[in-house]
């Protein structure tokens, strides 16, 4: 478990700091920093809401059905996750 833990956090620090430099080119915060565990819990509910759908209403095998749950939670996480790293426009 202390392996576990440790993996998930290095996991979701580089996902952060690979997203803000190379995928939105942009700054990383403290705020975008503690604001980007939305996307991770974005994820989590799309996927595990279409996995649900496709099992138990579609009948399909749930060997199968995480990748399909990808092709729809992976665009959903997309958007979260640039909303909250792109640049924050100036209020007037």
């Amino acid at each position: 478990m202390p392996s576990h833990v440790i993996a998930f956090f290095v996991s979701f620090v580089v996902s952060f700091f690979l997203n803000s430099y190379f995928t939105f080119k942009v700054k990383p915060t403290l705020a975008k920093f503690l604001k980007f565990p939305l996307s991770q819990a974005v994820n989590f509910a799309a996927s595990s809401l279409f996995m649900y759908v496709f099992i138990e209403y579609f009948g399909i095998n749930s060997m199968i059905t995480p990748i399909l749950a990808v092709f729809v939670a992976l665009p959903a996480t997309f958007i979260v996750t640039s909303k909250i790293l792109k640049k924050e426009s100036v209020s007037a």
